[in-house]
């Protein structure tokens, strides 16, 4: 047989609380000391309290008005999610509180008899957050009664990175693959001529140069055939640092109020920053890929597609810090013949080891700086000192990096082309689309030098 509990009166939340408890509460004192001092003036002044309060307690009670939201038929409209909800009450006030993506909720009192309303909330930068979570109250019109709180769970929201494209981009030393953009060293079919050879058995007859023939064979007894260069693809990867997500405002590093979704951070710029990539790669038919720098999850393969930057995408948009940083890792193992470029803010020796050993293994390697720009208001002057050295120890990983030759672009926002003298800056450090460009053209002229001393 089930234990029998026994029976306790609990109380109501709505009948004991409000400025009506408080007047119920005066009035009883009020009346007990008029009783005991035998004071009629005050017992006189306590009875009108208590006997509101009663009338109070004695209406019949409102049930509390629930509010929903219906995300089913929420519109994202740019940087704004607009969310429609319903106040099922008869009457009063509700109050409503919103806890987005700001530091502090915010709290509305409304009148219950506006059943329709829109929620509008400013959505983060890039990443998977909850947006916003609804709790609320319902408060009698002469706020008699205040019924029990109401609460909704938090509603999670996933924030792709925005697409664009570069123009120009490096390619890795050695192109891979059959098929491609790109011409190659490698013979096959392609566009751009290797040489004039003689024909061979297996070589094709729509191949057969006649005029080279006629000239280098007036008597016809050799046949001489055009030979090419194939085509070929490159192979990206894109290693991603989530050791840390550094806000754009330095105070926030040191405790105290967190960082809103709102502002730039370092692995919203790493996110924006392969994304940027990716696409750029992609659109030119190369194969992308996508691994993390801390963490345990397999990389995404590299893949060329439009489907394939969708799935880079959504697995940008999930990385986040790891909790679990005294755990050991491997270091990501990346394919052969591959570009590497490595997003990171530099402020571990993680990026800088990795990129000296992939360098070593005859990759070749970029480094990408996502610090962004800090704004360093508010910071003790002990939190200034330690700012201080982090930056300088940065700056150190970064310029020993490029000692070795190994070249170093900084995509720190919209603010990127700011002053060297700023205390976050490293000096000689080029924007991602400038330095790409460089090594592009650099590339070129020396492909276009080796030509003609081959000549």
């Amino acid at each position: 047989m089930p234990e029998r509990r026994p029976f306790r009166l609990r109380p109501d939340p709505s009948l004991l609380t409000g400025p009506w408890s408080v007047a119920a509460l005066l009035g009883s004192a009020c009346l007990a000391a008029g009783l005991i001092a035998g004071r009629a003036d005050v017992v006189v002044t306590g009875i009108p309290l208590i006997l509101a309060a009663v009338a109070a307690l004695a209406s019949p009670r409102r049930p509390d008005a629930p509010v929903t939201a219906d995300n089913d038929a929420a519109v994202r409209d740019g940087q704004f999610y607009q969310v429609p909800l319903h106040v099922d009450a008869d009457g009063g006030l509700v109050a409503i509180a919103v806890t987005g993506s700001g530091p502090t909720p915010r709290s509305y009192l409304l009148d219950a008899s506006q059943r329709d309303l829109q929620l509008t909330i400013e959505l983060p930068l890039s990443g998977r957050r909850d947006i916003y979570a609804l709790s609320w109250a319902s408060i009698s019109a002469d706020a008699a009664r205040i019924g029990q709180l109401g609460a909704a769970p938090s509603v999670p929201y996933t924030v792709l990175p925005s697409i664009d494209r570069l123009d120009i981009l490096p390619l890795p030393p050695r192109l891979s693959g059959l098929t491609g953009d790109h011409s190659s060293r490698n013979p096959g079919d392609g566009g751009d001529l290797r040489d004039v050879h003689p024909f061979r058995p297996g070589d094709a007859r729509r191949r057969i140069d006649w005029r080279a023939t006629a000239r280098l064979s007036p008597d016809q007894s050799d046949l001489y055939v055009r030979r090419t260069h194939t085509t070929s693809e490159a192979t990206v990867m894109l290693v991603v640092d989530a050791r840390s997500d550094l806000s754009s405002e330095a105070a926030t590093w040191y405790g105290g109020q967190p960082p809103t979704p709102l502002t730039y951070s370092s692995l919203h710029l790493s996110r924006q920053g392969a994304t940027l990539l990716a696409a750029s790669y992609l659109h030119r038919g190369d194969r992308v890929g996508v691994m993390e720098l801390a963490g345990y999850r397999r990389g995404l393969r590299a893949a060329a597609g439009r489907r394939q930057l969708e799935l880079i995408r959504l697995r940008l948009s999930s990385l986040r810090v790891d909790q679990h940083l005294d755990k050991p890792r491997q270091d990501p193992v990346l394919p052969a013949d591959c570009l590497v470029m490595m997003l990171s803010p530099f402020m571990n020796d993680d990026g800088e080891r990795l990129l000296l050993k992939w360098h070593r293994l005859g990759h070749s390697v970029i480094g990408i700086d996502t610090l962004p720009r800090l704004n360093t208001t508010g910071l003790s002057k002990t939190e200034g000192l330690a700012l201080r050295m982090e930056l300088m120890a940065r700056k150190d990983r970064i310029e020993r990096v490029r000692q070795r030759g190994l070249p170093v672009f900084g995509f720190r926002g919209p603010e990127d082309a700011a002053s060297e003298t700023d205390p976050d800056a490293v000096a000689g450090v080029l924007p991602l689309a400038a330095g790409l460009r460089m090594m592009q053209r650099t590339a070129a002229h020396r492909r276009t030098t080796a030509g003609r001393s081959t000549s």
